[in-house]
């Protein structure tokens, strides 16, 4: 019967669009501002115990910069002292994704900021995202309004912390030290 070659033709076209994974959507991850994407990442040393989950979510935002055609600066904040703030495309961004790694001490966001504002004042709109290592250090509110100021709009800064019970992990001395 005709309607049973339908259903089926009916059915193979569902399969195809399942498979092929539509974008019902495609501006909801959409970065505000128009200038390079800003990743400033919290790699520290409470940073480590979740990195390879932040490298995954580096790459990410990174993949939204591609789509919408942006560069992107991608900087540490706790290696913020010697790095050279350097607008990369998309494949070097996932290449400095690989180099960037945990380092054992604090992230200095306060540094990171100055040196951002200093190097990309009057540039434009920027889209900042801070992926946060999920502590203060006592920073945290400063560096998001610098933050705020570098973008040029409070709405263009994304803040991601980790999920609740995925935080720094401590050491603690052991008997008989």
């Amino acid at each position: 019967p005709w309607w049973l070659t339908a259903l089926r033709i009916l059915m193979a076209a569902l399969l195809i669009c399942a498979l092929a994974g539509p974008v019902l959507n495609p501006d909801r991850d959409a970065l505000k501002g128009s200038g390079p994407v800003i990743l400033a990442v919290d790699n520290g040393w409470a940073s480590a115990s979740q990195w390879r989950a932040r490298q995954t979510l580096i790459e990410a935002y990174i993949s939204r910069a591609e789509r919408h055609s942006r560069p992107v600066i991608l900087i540490g904040t706790a290696s913020s002292r010697d790095v050279r703030l350097e607008t990369m495309g998309p494949q070097k961004a996932r290449e400095a994704v690989a180099t960037l790694q945990p380092m054992p001490f604090n992230p200095d966001r306060m540094k990171l900021a100055e040196k951002l504002e200093n190097s990309l004042k009057d540039q434009g709109p920027h889209s900042v995202v801070w992926l946060s290592d999920g502590l203060d250090y006592g920073q945290g509110k400063n560096f998001t309004d610098a933050l705020a100021r570098i973008s040029g709009d409070a709405e263009a800064v994304t803040i991601a912390i980790p999920e609740s019970g995925t935080g720094a992990l401590g050491l603690r001395a052991g008997a008989g030290t």
